[in-house]
């Protein structure tokens, strides 16, 4: 399977809002990617530069951070983050945690969210929170309000990716937007997330994107 129908799919999000962009538009924005599995499998980084390409952007850098089961704390803790956003002048942080399905988890997405976010904002880089989805044994509900509390909070973008899935599965529920494990997305996951995210940061219709798996 291909994945034209993602075309259309992701529209049935409606208005997703805009990023708005440090760079002037002649030059490619720098992006940093902070996460973890969610982000770095199949790449979705890469993916939002290859569709901001092909959409007629210039085309931009990325800069991924990511590890197995690691959270905003752990980024913040490790030093990273903050020194490369005093050195690194970056355009957009987009930050992901885990499925924050839980109250608790949706306490600490919205504390260390908002640490990152006030440090990029310090460092003149625009914030936003890569809104995940929930495993396949339930919660994406609560984990969307989780993230799109954080972010109101946080006064970051919201990129809400789970919104599209769940927007996805309401026109075909067997879509297969999970990898094996019913954690991790498919290519076809992936590239609906990299679809919303480019569409945000970059003021793109999604729908006017290309299939990326030719």
């Amino acid at each position: 399977m291909h994945a034209p129908w993602l075309l259309a799919l992701v529209a049935l999000v409606g208005p997703i809002g805009t990023a708005t962009p440090r760079a002037p538009a002649a030059e490619g924005l720098k992006l940093l990617f902070v996460g973890n599995s969610l982000t770095y499998t199949h790449n979705v980084p890469d993916l939002v530069k290859r569709l901001a390409k092909a959409a007629g952007r210039p085309t931009p850098s990325v800069e991924m951070r990511a590890f197995p089961n690691v959270g905003l704390e752990d980024h913040w803790k490790d030093g990273w983050v903050a020194k490369a956003l005093k050195q690194g002048h970056y355009d957009v942080l987009i930050m992901q945690q885990g499925p924050s399905t839980m109250a608790a988890s949706g306490a600490d997405l919205g504390r260390w969210s908002a640490v990152l976010a006030a440090e990029a904002v310090k460092h003149g880089t625009r914030p936003g929170l890569y809104a995940v989805w929930a495993p396949a044994s339930g919660g994406m509900g609560a984990s969307l309000a989780n993230y799109k509390t954080a972010a109101d909070a946080a006064g970051t973008a919201f990129y809400p990716v789970s919104a599209a899935w769940q927007a996805a599965w309401a026109s075909r529920p067997a879509l297969p937007l999970y990898g094996p494990d019913g954690f991790h997305p498919s290519e076809h996951g992936a590239m609906l997330a990299a679809m919303v995210l480019t569409g945000v940061i970059f003021d793109v219709d999604p729908a006017t994107m290309p299939n990326l798996f030719k």
